[in-house]
Formats: structure tokens, C-alpha cells, sequence
């Protein structure tokens, strides 16, 4: 029934029958081996929360079974909901398009496409020589404008010089460029300042910023020479068409809303944009012909000094962007940018949380709460003569009202397990009849825990007021309070908790027979040290020499009497600390008896002379090697 069971078995199915014949074992050792040896601590005159707990749960059950066919539309409109959220939703981190607002400032229309490395967009990963084509075929483009660059290196790519005056410098970055293109994304055509733009048939051309022609000593139409790193005899002469304008080539934008240009990489592996002297603009094909020339001679390590790095274009066609976008990033694996004069969009792969069904959900939700809280209050009113009875037999309103909340946890374990089931199997009929629902499989371990925690949660909101309302109507204090003031809790506890007799504790110490003398010389000391005392002293210090029984135990007893004052009333135990050596064991056990001088006194005053013990006890413990030299 559980969808993940098919892929845990065809993947590891010893793993799966592993994990099956562990998890039996384990909980049936929770449920009834460890409740067993995990005892919670008995207070005599107290009724344990474990105890109470599980009565309170068992009237509950007994109370859902007296009621069965209400109790039946109960849990059925509980496992409705839980059968809805399991079948009907889908909740989840989805990977999948994911569009970013980047921009809000008007841009020229157009779409970049990019593949950025690391999410940066200054570093890339080289696109396919035949993407315009390929791009071509999917969709209806127009005015493209494939770009070329090198990609980044803290090493230069190529150097540049003057053959006249023998003048060079180092270029980092090169930009090839479509001439008659280019210019409808990013206006570079009019940042230039000498010269003319680069003429669409002109592959030997090249623009320079005014900079770098300083460096090489060069004018418009001046003639230099671009020589390749990395492998000899690839260079080519190219004319100086222009120079533009260093400072509005650096407030150029791209259509992805950053600066425009080439970029290196800096010998601390950071990256930046190529400044005025480090690289140059020319005609993609002429860029192209030298990479080609390049992968030619040196077919298995040619230097990568321009391959295709973004394409710019238009589309012809007029439906939704999104739908014309979302195989560029699905299929291509592109970044891609959609820039037009509401702002620039983000278009690339990434992950959101998907909400299905939460709207319909809420009808079953609503049900199954009023459904619950309506029998709840009902019970409220059946049960009157039972509770005023419970009240009588000493449950207090907090037990009455979890009887009501036990009672609803119940419907929502039964309804939210059930619920669960019907709802994977649901899903797996609905499949099988070719029924699309329109959500995802919850293939997670943890659906099933949120779906039980969804039952209980609406079961137990639902009746919270049932509750508290028959708390008010049959408890009949008109003090209620969540809880009691320190002083007057304590004053209740004196007078409800009283010892009549001697109680027995064990101590947590064992005595090697090596350290008995050791050990009663400690105790006897510090007994001693306590007789001097005003508020709280120690009396009637008496050690009985060592006796064996009739089970032939070594035994040796200490008593003394223990005073001390509270709130200026004197309380007095009377105590024994009994050594015993079984002849089975090497080591003696310690236990303390104590009763109160007076029967009727407080138990208050038997656990302030047990921790005055068992104290000493813990500082034996901690400290025998010293003590004992």
C-alpha cells in the first residue's frame, strides 16, 4: 500500500525486510517491555500521571465503544479528511522554472540566453556553435545576435600591437559582436568618439577604447596586429574603426541588467569586467575564424579565446513569454532573460514550495472539527451523573477535563491511521482508472506522521471547549486556577501528605568490605558535625556493633534522630542506616529507614532527612579515595 515500499524493495530488498523485522520487535518492546522495567516513582497518598493517564485514556475508549454508531460517523468523517489531505494534496519543494523580478526599470526588448557558472554572470559556460539554429527551429526568432568571448583567465589571451611602432599591450578579454544586431539590445553604436561603428561585412575591423590606443600609439584606421597565446601562427591584421568613449562603455547595461562586456579572472580567483586596456570589440565571425583556425592546428588543446557565450534575439510570437521560455531552460539548461519595458524577468532552474488542495482541504477540516466538538458536548451533558460521581471519587477538574481530550485523541488515532490508508489506496485506484488528480504522490515516511498529527490536532481542538465547559459546570470550587501559588501548594501538600509509618530507601552506594570501617567513620563524622546545630541538629547518635542473621548477612546499623524547624514548627524523624553484606556479594548495600517521631507529620519532613543522606552519600562517592588516604 505505501508507495515508497515498491522502491525500498526493488532497490535493497533485504534492507526493507531488514528494517520490517526490527521495527515489530521494537514496538512491541516499547509498548509493553519497557513500561514494565520503566517504572515512574510512587508518592504514597498520590495517584502516579502514568497511572492516571491510562485510566483516563481506557474510560475514553470505553465511552467511544457505549456510543458506537456516533462514534462510527466520528472517526469516518476523521478519516474523510485525513483521506482528503493524503489523496487531495500536495505540499512540497518542487524543482522546476523559476522566474525572478530583477528589475523594474524599462529595458529594450529582447531575450538573453546564457548558461552562468555559479550564478554569476561573469563567469560562463560556452554555448553550442549551432544553438542559433537549433533556437530557430523551436521558436519563431528575430534580429539575433550571437555573442563571442574568451573565456575568463587570470592569464592574458592575446597580445595586441602596433607593427609601426613596435608598440604592445596584453588583451584579457575579447568581444565578438553582430554589427547589425548588436545595437537594438545595447547601444554601443553611439559610445563611439572617433571613427565608425563596425560595418556589418567588415570581419577586420576592430573598435579600441581611447586608452589602449595611447598605449599602442595608434590612430583611426591605423593598422595592428592581434597574435593569439597559447598556440603559434594564429594572428591576424585588423583596421582601428573607432574608439569609443571609455566612461559611457562602462554605464552600458545588457539586457540581463548588468554591465556590459568581457570579464578575467584575477590572480586571487576573484573575477571583474575587463577595463579600457584589456580587451577589445570586433565582428563575431572574425573572432570565430580565428578559434576555427586554432582548433585546427591544435585539435586537442587550442585555447578557448572565443567560443559562443549568449544570444540575444526577439520573438515573433505573441503568447505567453512563460511558455516560450520554459523549454529554453528545461531543454537547453539556458539562463534566460527576458527584458522589455516593464523591467527584466529571470527565467532558470530552481526550487518553490507547492500548496495543492489547502483550499479544498478546509470543507473536510471544518467537518470533521464540528462533527467532533458537537459529540463532545453532547457527552458533556450525557455524562453528568458520571462525572459528579468521579468528583466524589477524587478526580480533580484537570482529569475530568482530559477525559474529554482522551477521548478525542482516540477518534483521531483510529481516524487519522485509517484515514491514511484509505487515502494511499485511494490514490492508487484513481491512477489505475488514468485519473489525473493533479498532485504528487507523498512518497515521504513523514505524510504519515503529519497526517496522524492533522487528526489529532482538529480532534483535540474541537474539543478543548467541551472540556473546559464541564470542568466549570461540575467542579464546585469557584477558585480556578491553572495553577496555585508556591506557598499555598505547599500548604495543601503538608496537610494532604502525612506519614503515619516508617518508609524504607534504598541509598545509591556500595561499600567494599575494604572500605566499610572508612566508610561508617565518614558517616559517624559527619553526624557529629550536626549535633551543634540550632534550627535543624542531630540526636541520639548510636552505632550497633556488626550482627549476623539467620540468612547470614552482615549487618551493621547506625540511628539517630534528625530535628529541624519550619516556618517555626519542629519536626523529628527517627532513622536507622542499615549496612548490609549479603554472603552472595562482595559488597555492602546501604538503605535508611525512617519514621516520623509524631504519626501525622508531614512527608515533607521524611524527604529532607533522606536528602540530608543521601547527600552524604554522593560526597562518599565522589570522595572516598581522599577520605580514605
Amino acid at each position: 500500500m505505501y508507495p515508497g515500499a515498491q522502491i525500498v524493495i526493488a532497490e535493497n530488498s533485504l534492507l526493507f525486510l531488514t528494517s520490517a523485522a526490527v521495527s515489530f520487535p521494537s514496538i512491541l518492546a516499547i509498548v509493553f517491555v519497557i513500561p514494565r522495567v520503566w517504572k515512574e516513582r510512587t508518592v504514597e497518598g498520590e495517584v502516579s500521571w502514568r497511572s492516571a493517564i491510562s485510566v483516563i485514556f481506557s474510560m475514553g475508549k470505553r465511552q467511544i465503544r457505549r456510543r458506537k454508531i456516533r462514534g462510527f460517523f466520528t472517526i469516518l468523517s476523521i478519516i474523510i479528511l485525513i483521506l482528503a489531505f493524503t489523496s487531495l494534496t500536495s505540499f512540497g519543494t518542487v524543482f522546476d522554472v523559476v522566474s525572478d523580478k530583477i528589475s523594474k526599470s524599462p529595458s529594450p526588448d529582447g531575450i538573453l540566453v546564457k548558461r552562468m557558472m555559479n550564478k554569476t554572470s561573469l563567469l560562463f559556460i560556452p554555448l553550442g556553435t549551432e544553438d542559433p539554429k537549433i533556437l530557430s527551429k523551436i521558436i519563431s526568432i528575430k534580429n539575433v545576435a550571437p555573442r563571442i568571448e574568451n573565456l575568463p583567465s587570470s592569464d592574458p589571451v592575446a597580445t595586441l600591437r602596433n607593427p609601426k611602432s613596435k608598440h604592445k599591450a596584453l588583451i584579457y578579454g575579447i568581444l565578438g559582436i553582430d554589427p547589425a544586431n548588436e545595437t537594438i539590445y545595447v547601444p554601443i553604436n553611439k559610445i563611439i568618439r572617433e571613427g565608425m561603428f563596425l560595418s556589418e561585412d567588415g570581419e577586420n575591423e576592430i573598435l579600441i577604447s581611447p586608452e589602449l590606443a595611447d598605449i599602442l600609439n595608434v590612430k583611426i584606421n591605423d593598422i595592428v596586429s592581434l597574435s593569439i597565446h597559447g598556440i603559434s601562427r594564429v594572428s591576424g591584421n585588423f583596421t582601428v574603426r573607432g574608439i569609443f568613449d571609455s566612461e559611457e562603455y562602462a554605464n552600458l547595461l545588457d539586457l540581463d541588467g548588468k554591465p556590459y562586456g568581457p570579464a578575467r579572472v584575477l590572480p586571487d580567483g576573484s573575477s571583474r569586467l575587463c577595463n579600457s586596456t584589456e580587451f577589445i570589440i570586433m565582428n563575431w565571425r572574425a573572432a570565430a575564424n580565428l578559434q576555427k583556425i586554432a582548433n585546427m592546428l591544435n585539435p586537442q588543446g587550442a585555447p578557448q579565446f572565443a567560443v559562443p557565450s549568449e544570444i540575444a534575439f526577439q520573438t515573433e510570437e505573441t503568447g505567453d513569454i512563460d511558455s516560450i521560455v520554459r523549454p529554453l531552460v528545461l531543454v537547453f539548461n539556458y539562463d534566460v532573460f527576458v527584458s522589455s519595458g516593464e523591467g527584466i524577468r529571470y527565467f532558470h532552474t530552481g526550487s518553490y514550495v507547492e500548496v495543492k488542495g489547502a483550499a479544498e482541504l478546509l470543507l473536510p477540516l471544518v467537518m470533521a472539527g464540528l462533527n467532533v466538538g458537537m459529540v463532545m458536548l453532547n457527552s458533556v451533558y450525557e455524562r453528568r451523573k458520571e462525572l459528579r460521581t468521579l468528583l466524589v471519587l477524587g478526580l480533580n477538574p484537570t482529569h475530568i477535563g482530559l477525559l474529554f481530550v482522551a477521548e478525542a485523541v482516540i477518534l483521531g488515532m483510529v481516524g487519522g491511521s485509517l484515514g491514511y490508508l484509505f487515502g494511499l489506496g485511494f490514490y492508487r485506484i484513481a491512477v489505475l482508472f488514468n485519473q489525473d488528480l493533479m498532485v504528487r504522490e507523498k512518497l515521504e515516511w513523514w505524510w504519515s506522521a503529519i497526517g496522524f498529527a492533522i487528526a489529532i490536532a482538529a480532534s483535540v481542538a474541537s474539543a478543548i471547549r467541551p472540556a473546559i465547559l464541564a470542568v466549570r459546570t461540575y467542579t464546585p470550587s469557584k477558585v480556578r486556577k491553572h495553577k496555585l501559588r508556591e506557598k499555598e501548594a505547599k500548604e495543601r501538600r503538608e496537610e494532604i501528605f502525612k506519614v503515619y509509618q516508617a518508609k524504607e530507601y534504598s541509598m545509591p552506594v556500595k561499600v567494599s568490605p575494604n572500605e566499610i570501617e572508612f566508610f561508617v567513620g565518614f558517616i559517624l563524622n559527619r553526624l557529629d558535625e550536626l549535633k551543634s546545630g540550632y534550627t535543624e541538629r542531630v540526636e541520639n547518635v548510636e552505632e550497633m556493633p556488626e550482627i549476623e542473621n539467620v540468612k547470614g548477612e552482615l549487618v551493621r546499623t547506625i540511628k539517630f534522630n534528625y530535628h529541624f524547624e519550619v516556618s517555626g514548627r519542629k519536626r523529628e524523624t527517627k532513622n536507622s542506616l542499615i549496612i548490609t553484606k549479603d554472603p552472595k556479594e562482595n559488597y555492602y548495600r546501604v538503605k535508611m529507614i525512617s519514621e516520623p517521631a509524631v504519626p501525622g507529620m508531614p512527608e515533607d519532613a521524611i524527604d529532607r532527612t533522606v536528602d540530608v543522606i543521601f547527600n552524604m552519600m554522593i560526597y562518599w562517592a565522589k570522595n572516598k579515595r581522599r577520605l580514605m588516604g
